[in-house]
């Protein structure tokens, strides 16, 4: 699962794909810390959110950092998107990918 996913593909398109993307995640994490330490052990929180106010969405999309100077375009595009998803469902449910890594021992080389 993908930290807030559901959220991320509404920007699609509209925003550019290093907004959406991060360099640490629980994703990636294992194989990021598996070159550091011998164990490495993942533990999970599994939690989502339930959006119901489109401009709360919009909001935080827009509060990205590589969303400041966003063309008028695809910031219609992205509005419109946003905007057309709670006028179908009423609300965006939004997975969380939450946890922590617990790691030690030295990782043989």
């Amino acid at each position: 699962m993908d930290h807030l996913a559901e959220l991320y593909s509404l920007a699609q398109g509209s925003l550019p794909k290093a907004a959406l993307s991060s360099g640490f995640t629980l994703e990636n994490g294992h194989d990021q810390l598996a070159s550091w330490f011998g164990i490495v052990k993942r533990l999970d929180y599994p939690d989502a959110l339930e959006v119901t106010d489109p401009d709360a969405v919009l909001n935080y999309l827009l509060s990205i950092r590589s969303a400041d100077g966003l063309a008028d375009e695809p910031r219609q595009r992205l509005e419109a998107r946003v905007r057309d998803h709670f006028a179908a469902f009423g609300t965006l449910h939004v997975r969380k990918s939450i946890g922590m890594f617990m790691a030690s021992g030295r990782c043989v080389r």
